[in-house]
C-alpha cells in the first residue's frame, strides 16, 4: 500500500496539483500578508489620527483655578459623547513643565506611577506638533502582573495666558489589537481552507484535463504487433493533446509500414534463399542416387555454381539493405571521383554485355567552360561512400543490360553541373508502364519481360531498392523516364543526381 501511495504521488495529476497548489498558497500568504501589514498600518494611522484629536480636546479644555492649580473638564476626561477607538475611562494624562516637572496627571495614575518621558520625544517635539510611540503597560506601572500595550503622545501646548507644557497622553490599544487578532484568524483559517478547496478543485481539474492522455496509455499498452493498425484516440479539442495523439499515430503509421515491409522482406528474402537451396539440395539428393558420368558430375558442379553465385549476390545485396538501414553512421566517406567509378564499372560489365550482344556507349560532360569548380574540389568528384556507389552504378549499368535486346546500346552520361554531379543510364529495352515505374524500387519486385512472366526475369528483385536506398542515403535522388522521349517509344531512362553540399552538410540514410 505505501509504494502504491508513493507511486500515485509522483504522478502527474498529483504534481500538478501540488504545484497549482504551492502558487495559490504562496499567492495568498504574500498577498494576505500584504493586506494585514497594509490594514494594521492604516487602522494604526487613524488610531494616531484620533488620539491627536483628543489630546487636542484635552489641551483646549485645560484651565487653572482660583488657587492657580490645573484642572481639566471632567465631562472631555471621561470621554462623555465622544466616540474614539480606545476605552477613555483607561487613559492616562499628565502634563509637564517644559522642565520635566509633573504639573498634573489623571486619578488612574494614582499616587506614584508616571508615564515615562523620553529624550527622543522630546527632541522630536521641536520639530513636529507631536510625538507618538507604544510603550508597555509595565513602563506606567514596573510589576504589574498584565502587561498590554498602550499608545503614547506627547503634545506640546502653548498658550499665553496659561504658558508652555507638555500635555502626555497613554490610552489602550486593546481595540486596536482584537481588529489585528480577528483578521490574523480569519486570514489563518481561511487560507488553510482556500488551499483545501483548491486542492480538491484542482485534483479534479487535473484529472479530467489528464483524462485523454490516460486514454491514450491505456491504447498504447493494448498495441503489439497483432493490432498495429489500431490507433491512439484523438481528443476532439485543438490543444497539445490532439497533436500529441496525432503525432504518435502518424509514428505508429510509419512503424506499420516499416513491420509490414519488414515482414514482406523476411518472407521474400526466405523465399528468395529457398529456391536456389532447394535446387542444389535436389541436385545433391539426385546425384547420390547412383553413380554419375564425369559428364553429368561436370554439368552438376556448373548447376550449383551458378545457384551459388545467385546465392552470393543475394547476401551481397541484403547486406547492402542492412548497412542502408543501419544509418548514416555505416556510411565511410571519402573523395570519389566518379567518372573513374563509373569507367571501372563499365569495364567490370563488358563480359557481361558482350556474352549478351549489348554494346556500350559513355559519355562525360564537364562544367561549362566559363564557370570553375569550388576551390579544393576536382571534376566529377564528390564526398561520398566509394563503395556503395560502385554498388549504385553497378546496379543500374547491370539492370540495363538486363532488359538491353541483343544488338542495342546501353548510353551512360555523366555531367558535372557544379553544385552536384548527375549519372544517367539509357537503355532500349521495353518501355516501364507508368503503374510500375514507383513499385520497381520497391524490394523483391521484379517487371515482367515481354512474352515473360515477372517469375522468369532473372535476379531478386533488389538492384533497384538498393540504388535508390544508396542514392536516398547521399542526400540524393534516383528518378525513372520511360519511354526516353516521345521519339522513341521504348527503353527507360534511369538518372542520378548527387548534390556535393548535401554531402558536406552530413549524409543521413532515410
Amino acid at each position: 500500500m505505501f509504494f502504491a501511495r508513493s507511486r500515485r504521488t509522483r504522478s502527474l495529476r498529483f504534481r500538478l496539483t501540488a504545484l497549482y497548489v504551492s502558487l495559490l498558497g504562496a499567492t495568498l500568504v504574500v498577498f494576505s500578508s500584504v493586506l494585514y501589514n497594509s490594514m494594521v498600518r492604516n487602522q494604526l494611522a487613524s488610531f494616531d489620527i484620533d488620539l491627536y484629536n483628543h489630546a487636542v480636546d484635552i489641551a483646549d479644555n485645560i484651565r487653572f483655578d482660583a488657587f492657580g492649580d490645573l484642572h481639566i473638564g471632567s465631562d472631555l476626561a471621561s470621554g462623555t459623547g465622544k466616540i474614539v477607538p480606545f476605552a477613555v475611562g483607561s487613559t492616562f494624562i499628565q502634563i509637564l513643565s517644559t522642565e520635566g516637572e509633573i504639573l498634573i496627571r489623571s486619578r488612574t495614575l494614582g499616587a506614584k506611577a508616571r508615564l515615562p518621558v523620553y529624550r527622543d520625544d522630546w527632541r522630536q517635539l521641536n520639530h513636529q506638533r507631536s510625538a507618538v510611540r507604544t510603550i508597555r503597560y509595565t513602563e506606567i506601572f514596573p510589576g504589574a502582573k498584565k502587561n498590554p500595550n498602550y499608545r503614547l503622545i506627547s503634545y506640546p501646548v502653548n498658550q499665553r495666558l496659561l504658558g508652555n507644557y507638555i500635555l502626555q497622553l497613554a490610552v489602550p490599544m486593546t481595540f486596536l489589537e482584537e481588529s489585528a487578532r480577528g483578521l490574523r484568524a480569519l486570514l489563518l483559517i481561511g487560507i488553510p481552507l482556500a488551499l483545501l478547496l483548491a486542492a480538491a478543485v484542482g485534483f479534479h481539474l487535473a484529472g479530467r484535463a489528464l483524462r485523454p492522455v490516460n486514454a491514450i496509455i491505456e491504447k498504447a499498452r493494448q498495441l503489439g504487433s497483432a493490432n498495429l493498425s489500431e490507433r491512439l484516440p484523438v481528443p476532439a479539442a485543438e490543444d497539445e493533446l490532439r497533436r500529441l495523439s496525432v503525432t504518435l499515430n502518424e509514428l505508429l503509421d510509419r512503424l506499420q509500414r516499416a513491420f509490414e515491409s519488414q515482414e514482406r522482406f523476411v518472407a521474400d528474402a526466405s523465399h528468395e534463399l529457398k529456391t536456389p537451396l532447394a535446387i542444389l539440395r535436389g541436385e545433391l539428393d539426385l546425384m547420390r542416387s547412383r553413380e554419375r558420368s564425369p559428364e553429368e558430375t561436370s554439368q552438376f558442379l556448373a548447376t550449383a555454381s551458378q545457384e551459388l553465385d545467385h546465392l552470393s549476390r543475394l547476401v551481397a545485396d541484403l547486406l547492402t539493405l542492412a548497412r542502408m538501414d543501419a544509418g548514416a553512421a555505416s556510411l565511410s566517406l571519402q573523395p570519389t571521383r566518379m567518372d573513374e567509378l563509373v569507367i571501372e564499372t563499365l569495364s567490370r560489365l563488358e563480359p557481361l554485355a558482350r556474352a549478351k550482344d549489348v554494346g556500350f556507349s559513355f559519355e562525360l560532360v564537364p562544367q561549362d567552360s566559363a564557370e570553375e569548380p569550388p576551390a579544393g574540389e576536382n571534376l566529377f568528384e564528390i564526398s561520398a561512400d566509394d563503395d556503395l556507389l560502385r554498388i549504385l552504378a553497378k546496379n543500374l549499368v547491370e539492370n540495363a543490360i538486363k532488359f538491353s535486346p541483343p544488338g542495342s546500346t546501353v548510353r551512360a552520361r555523366l555531367e558535372d553541373e557544379v553544385s552536384a554531379v548527375r549519372f544517367t543510364v539509357e537503355n532500349r529495352g521495353p518501355s516501364i508502364p507508368p503503374e510500375l515505374q514507383a513499385k520497381i524500387f520497391e524490394r523483391f519486385v521484379r517487371a515482367p519481360l515481354p512474352g515473360r512472366n515477372a517469375n522468369e526475369v532473372p535476379g531478386a528483385g533488389l538492384g533497384l531498392p538498393i540504388a535508390k536506398r544508396i542514392a536516398a542515403a547521399h542526400q540524393g535522388s534516383l528518378e525513372v523516364r520511360s519511354p526516353i522521349s516521345p521519339e522513341i517509344p521504348e527503353g527507360a531512362v534511369f538518372t542520378v543526381r548527387l548534390e556535393r553540399a548535401a554531402a558536406a552538410r552530413g549524409i543521413k540514410a532515410n
